[in-house]
């Protein structure tokens, strides 16, 4: 993750996520940025479309200005119950769509609900090398969010 800031303050590069606080949640192998598209589906962007290209390098210091990016970019972090989410700028908040599948339920991440609740709860896990990986709750089990090729269509499910 990395954290959004204010004009002239600097970004910080694997955040540790806090409520209250605006992020962009990169991907790790690709650097490209979860996205909110219209109808509250979400997909890895093809890259940044304001700020500076070096983002994804974390051997250079990143500097944006406060929404700079795009809103479908941002999420704000935010607690209830103990538990972590993430809000859209337009308010709609990172959780679980269940999908009937021939190998069982998927779990597929939508931006649709305007509560955080079960469905919409996070914890993020520090990963050993440097980031994060969040996890969501099923019942009694904690999930890795991944990215899935579904039909040519890369998308995030529980795993």
């Amino acid at each position: 993750m990395t954290s959004t800031a204010p004009p002239g303050v600097p970004v910080t590069r694997d955040a540790a996520p806090h409520p209250g606080e605006w992020f962009l949640i990169l991907h790790r192998g690709s650097g490209r940025p979860l996205t909110l598209l219209d109808g509250g589906f979400l997909r890895l962007g093809n890259g940044l479309t304001a700020g500076p290209a070096s983002l994804a390098n974390k051997s250079t210091p990143s500097y944006i200005k406060h929404k700079a990016y795009e809103d479908r970019y941002l999420w704000l972090c935010v607690e209830h119950n103990g538990w972590l989410g993430f809000r859209s700028p337009c308010g709609k908040y990172i959780g679980q769509s269940t999908e009937p599948g021939a190998g069982g339920d998927r779990h597929v991440l939508a931006a649709t609900a305007t509560h955080h609740l079960a469905r919409e709860y996070f914890c993020p896990r520090k990963y050993p090398v440097d980031g994060y990986i969040l996890m969501s709750p099923i019942g009694e089990k904690l999930f890795k969010v991944e990215v899935d090729d579904h039909k040519g269509i890369r998308r995030l499910v529980l795993r």
